[in-house]
C-alpha cells in the first residue's frame, strides 16, 4: 500500500486547516501545549538544536522525576544520564516526527481494522526519545496519538520506561564501553556501529555526567 501523492491546493490547505482548529480545541497538540509545540516548530525551522546544557536546563528536572518514579513504580534505578544522552542523540532537544512507509504497510496488513490514522503515527518515531508509536503500551501511552500530545515531562518518562529492560546496565554511575554498546544495540538496532552511536551515547552520557558534577 502506497500513501499517494496530494497536492498544496486551496481546497487541501483550507481541510489542514480546519484539521488544526479541531485538534487545537481538543488540547491535541504535539506536547499537549501549543506553546511547547511552538518551540519546537520554531526550533526546526531556525535548525536551531539544543546543546547539553541547554537539554540540561529545559529538561533535567524531568529526567529527576521519571528517575524516581521508575524506582516509585518498578524498582528500578536508572542514572539519569541516560535518559538525556538518548535525548541528545536522537533529537538534540528538538521533536521532529519521522515517517516509516514500511512500518506502515507492515501494521496495516496485521490490522485491517484499526484506525488508520492510528496505524500511521504507530509508524513514526515520536517524541524527544524518537520512541516508535507501536510502542506506545510499551511506555505506558493509551495510543501512539496519546504520545503524540503527550506532555514534555511524560516524553522523558516514555524513554525512562522504554529503556528499562536493560536494568543491568542502568544503574551503573561508570558505565562500560560494552555498556554503551549493549543500550545502542538495545535503543538503536544491530547497525548501531555503522554510524558511531555507541561512542556517541557515551559522550553524551559523560557530558551530562560533568554538567552534574559542576
Amino acid at each position: 500500500m502506497a500513501v499517494p501523492d496530494v497536492r498544496l491546493d486551496i481546497p487541501t490547505l483550507e481541510m489542514m486547516v480546519k484539521t488544526a482548529d479541531k485538534a487545537i480545541e481538543n488540547n491535541e497538540v504535539t506536547f499537549g501545549r501549543m506553546n511547547d509545540a511552538l518551540f519546537h516548530l520554531n526550533s526546526l525551522a531556525q535548525h536551531r538544536f539544543l546543546s547539553c546544557i541547554q537539554i540540561q536546563e529545559r529538561y533535567g528536572a524531568a529526567a529527576d522525576k521519571a528517575v524516581a518514579r521508575m524506582v516509585e513504580e518498578k524498582g528500578i534505578s536508572i542514572q539519569r544520564e541516560w535518559i538525556l544522552a538518548i535525548i541528545k542523540q536522537e533529537t538534540s532537544g528538538v521533536v521532529r516526527p519521522r515517517f516509516e512507509q514500511h512500518v506502515l504497510t507492515r501494521l496495516n496488513r496485521k490490522n485491517p481494522d484499526t484506525d488508520f490514522a492510528e496505524l500511521r503515527l504507530r509508524s513514526m518515531s515520536i517524541g524527544l526519545g524518537q520512541i516508535m508509536g507501536f510502542n506506545h503500551k510499551r511506555v505506558g501511552a493509551p495510543s501512539a496519538k496519546a504520545m503524540l500530545s503527550s506532555k514534555e515531562t511524560d516524553q522523558v518518562f516514555y524513554i525512562a520506561r522504554f529503556i528499562a529492560g536493560k536494568k543491568d546496565i542502568l544503574a551503573k554511575k561508570n558505565p562500560s564501553g560494552n555498556d554503551f554498546r549493549k543500550m545502542a544495540r538495545y535503543y538503536n538496532g544491530p547497525a548501531y556501529e555503522s554510524h558511531f552511536y555507541h561512542e556517541r551515547l557515551q559522550t553524551w552520557f559523560r557530558e551530562f555526567r560533568s554538567l552534574q558534577e559542576e
